[in-house]
């Protein structure tokens, strides 16, 4: 047997095992994590996966070998994954706001940009952002305020968005004299609030009945279980980026995989509970917020269900909003259902936060 031989059937196992990998990762986002863990690190690599897959087509391509029809077969069945984690849309965004449209704005804010204040020669980015674009609706997650007069307080924010005469402001802890939590802010109407109850130490949900016109609609905003990374997590990825060796690689893996074994069943609990909510809402339904998990997740799969993503119906490319050290992640989302059709979506640039803000503009089908 040659060496080129041997070579060949190397690269023939490791193509099988990357494509039994992504029909794992396909199983993983219906399959909770709380009955089985191991598809969850599938679907965190199935970008990767995805490449090495393209990349093991135009290989045997190259060598005129008819393996290739492997890895075309599983990109052909993962179509529709791709097409989420990497939407392509060439037309031009329709930047048009009619009456019959509502603008919305979702952002997890980094704990409004650390309580900054926002003052004239000094603004605070967060702020300055949401101020701009005057959304009709904003969802912010990780909302904080502190009660000293030289940080940012709810005064201030009342002050600042007097357009927004309704919110929904759901605070949860209370530390180092600033509260945290999550809030809704919107142009219409609010008459009913409600805080969805599961299992968290530090994250929630929420919804919010909003009258818009003659119409009423469903927010919920949603910042679900944290993978609860600490600085000294982050520091270690970051290293790796730096020095790539197999203590620094193994001391990563085993500290992140501790942690996403504790989050990823809390996290798909919470979803199974706004599945159940969303199914039983009796008026036209958005969800919003920070899902701390991909596209291709259980949560995420279990959340949109037949709703739409914003993203995936108007973006391109692979979108990530979350952006912090060396970790490009698409974590907040926009969903909608069938009463409404997209017209544009914006992930904005705008870094005061560890997130990129997500804007979409949507249209009432039947006004």
């Amino acid at each position: 047997m040659t060496l080129k031989s041997i070579k060949n059937k190397v690269l023939i196992i490791i193509n099988l095992f990357i494509v039994f990998a992504i029909f794992f990762s396909e199983l993983g986002s219906i399959l909770s994590p709380v009955s089985l863990l191991i598809p969850i690190y599938f679907i965190l690599c199935l970008p990767i996966l995805l490449l090495l897959n393209f990349f093991f087509i135009l290989y045997w391509v190259f060598l005129r070998k008819w393996y290739f029809l492997i890895s075309l077969i599983a990109i052909l069945l993962s179509f529709k994954t791709i097409m989420t984690i990497f939407p392509i849309h060439f037309e031009t965004p329709n930047n048009k706001i009619s009456k019959n449209s509502l603008v919305i704005v979702s952002y997890n804010t980094n704990g409004n940009s650390n309580v900054q204040k926002h003052l004239l020669n000094k603004p605070n980015g967060v702020i300055q952002y949401l101020l701009t674009e005057n959304p009709d609706i904003i969802c912010i997650q990780e909302y904080f305020v502190r009660n000293d007069k030289d940080h940012l307080t709810q005064t201030d924010i009342n002050n600042l968005f007097k357009k927004y005469p309704y919110k929904y402001i759901k605070f949860d802890f209370e530390h180092f004299e600033a509260i945290t939590g999550l809030a809704t802010f919107s142009k219409y109407p609010i008459i009913n609030n409600k805080r969805i109850k599961y299992e968290s130490v530090f994250n929630a949900s929420i919804y919010s009945d909003i009258v818009v016109n003659k119409d009423t609609v469903r927010v919920f905003n949603n910042h679900l279980e944290s993978n609860r990374f600490t600085g000294n997590d982050l520091q270690l990825s970051q290293q790796l980026k730096y020095n790539l060796n197999e203590n620094n690689l193994i001391k990563t893996t085993e500290s992140f995989s501790q942690k996403l074994n504790i989050a990823y069943p809390v996290r798909a609990k919470q979803a199974d509970k706004i599945y159940e909510l969303i199914k039983s809402t009796p008026y036209k339904i958005i969800v919003c917020g920070d899902f701390n998990d991909v596209p291709q997740s259980y949560t995420y799969t279990k959340i949109k269900s037949n709703l739409k993503d914003a993203f995936v119906e108007k973006g391109t490319g692979y979108g990530w909003t979350f952006n912090h050290s060396i970790w490009k992640l698409r974590i907040d989302y926009i969903l909608y259902d069938d009463n409404f059709e997209v017209q544009n979506y914006q992930i904005g640039t705008n870094n005061s936060s560890d997130h990129y803000p997500i804007k979409c503009v949507l249209k009432f089908k039947h006004p």
